[in-house]
């Protein structure tokens, strides 16, 4: 009989349920997003202070497509007895077409003036560009100021690119939007048999069924151990051989004396032999050795460490010493018992 264990594939498996349960909740998290998010581009926004002059630029709209015409509102606002000099545009505005300039009347509130120009741009390509720096300049008597205001950068699209996105999107946006209590269903329902999934592999018991009563846990042992290496799978997948080998031993120990060496890790099994009454399990050599065989095998299991033939062979007698240790304890305290 085989050992049904495959630690590599629990491990894959533990990680799988994991990453669906985050999965789920991302994308739980996404559809609670989209159900508020506007699907329409914020205006692009550029401000800049000059002393108790600010002045604001606001391009619409953001991501615009190459038939569309971008409106371009240039706001300054400052104390009344500064006299602000707009910019002056030509016919083109860095890679843009000036189609048109408008100019509101000067609005005074409370000692402060607010000025308006309306600019109309239109795209001559697709793509992205860097729009040129807006200057400014103010005069009060006989002073006088002057600043400059980022445009930034402004993407031109075609209406063939975005209609294809949006073709791709539309069947899922519209579920999520006709069905959202369903999609909110679904992905409560992934997560909870992801978790029931993952805690299903966390208690398995992963060792062999019971064998007759007949046949003392360390016996079937040591015929599993011969099994194992006749089957020569050392040749073929040395990790999977280490895999079996070091189920084989913790089994034995389970059985023999009631630890859950299967359920820990390496590092979790060897601590726990240190304290409380599981000290009592093994001796400082026994220990020791055990130490040995499970950190080279985890070097096998995890690291990709390839041993030659001799550890191999070395790693086995190790495997057979552990077991039939265990046998001499058992008979030991069966004595001390009687």
């Amino acid at each position: 009989m085989r050992i049904v264990v495959d630690e590599a594939r629990n491990l894959f498996a533990c990680r799988a349920a994991t990453l669906i349960i985050a999965v789920a909740i991302v994308a739980w998290l996404s559809l609670a997003n989209s159900s508020l998010a506007n699907t329409t581009h914020d205006p692009r926004q550029a401000t800049a202070q000059q002393g108790h002059l600010q002045t604001q630029i606001v391009m619409t709209p953001d991501r615009p497509l190459l038939s569309d015409s971008i409106t371009m509102t240039i706001t300054t606002t400052g104390d009344s007895d500064w006299t602000v000099r707009l910019p002056e545009f030509n016919e083109r505005y860095g890679d843009f077409n000036v189609t048109g300039v408008a100019l509101a009347d000067p609005v005074i509130v409370n000692g402060r003036e607010t000025r308006v120009m309306t600019l109309t741009l239109t795209p001559t390509k697709i793509g992205e560009f860097m729009l040129p720096p807006v200057p400014f300049s103010a005069v009060r008597n006989d002073e006088t100021t002057s600043w400059t205001v980022p445009a930034g950068e402004i993407k031109v699209e075609s209406r063939y690119d975005r209609d294809v996105a949006q073709e791709d999107l539309a069947p899922l946006r519209g579920a999520m939007l006709v069905f959202p209590w369903l999609a909110s269903i679904l992905a409560l329902l992934a997560v909870v048999l992801a978790a029931g999934w993952l805690f299903w592999l966390k208690r398995r018991r992963r060792y062999l069924p019971a064998t007759e009563n007949t046949v003392p846990p360390w016996q079937r042992a040591i015929e599993l151990l011969d099994e194992l290496m006749a089957s020569k799978l050392y040749a073929s997948d040395v990790k999977a051989f280490y895999l079996q080998l070091t189920a084989i031993v913790r089994w034995c120990i389970e059985e023999t004396t009631g630890l859950r060496a299967p359920e820990q890790t390496t590092e979790e099994f060897l601590a726990s032999l240190g304290r409380g009454p599981n000290r009592s399990l093994f001796n400082e050599e026994q220990r020791d050795g055990l130490k040995k065989f499970l950190e080279f095998s985890d070097l096998v299991k995890f690291a990709k460490f390839r041993p030659t033939l001799d550890e191999i062979f070395d790693g086995v007698q190790r495997a057979r010493r552990v077991v039939e240790e265990q046998n001499m304890e058992v008979v030991k305290q069966e004595g001390e018992r009687s």
